[in-house]
């Protein structure tokens, strides 16, 4: 399963290739986002110039992507990963501790440019810019 971040979907929207390249070369896995990006994306389109299409974008433009919740034990996950970095000096946006442990419970790969997820030991991440 390939859980797609923010900047990914955001792309998409904006119609960059890489994205379209990337899904087409991947066709054969299944396509999933958090509840946290989700909220992002609402986030980012309410604060927009144009609220109401980019909601409506939000709203319509994400059938292809499965919805994976946030639960009780997925934010037990999001402390114990923000835990260790902070131990280790490397703490990163809190956001992304909630998008990791996302990705983690559902045995997922985040698809990402954000450098900051590779500091996450355990963590599959790959940038769908450099993809093969």
């Amino acid at each position: 399963m390939l859980l797609f971040d923010t900047g990914f979907i955001v792309d998409y929207f904006r119609g960059k290739s890489y994205t379209k390249d990337f899904l087409d070369k991947n066709s054969d896995q299944v396509f999933a986002t958090s509840a946290i990006t989700i909220y992002e994306l609402y986030n980012g389109a309410l604060k927009s110039d144009k609220p109401k299409s980019n909601t409506e974008l939000v709203e319509e433009g994400l059938d292809w992507l499965n919805n994976l919740d946030f639960d009780s034990s997925t934010a037990r996950k999001a402390a114990e990963i923000q835990n260790q970095l902070r131990k280790e000096g490397s703490e990163i946006n809190k956001i992304d501790y909630f998008i990791a442990a996302t990705a983690v419970q559902n045995n997922a790969e985040v698809i990402s440019t954000d450098h900051d997820f590779g500091r996450i030991k355990g963590l599959e991440v790959r940038n769908p810019k450099k993809s093969d």
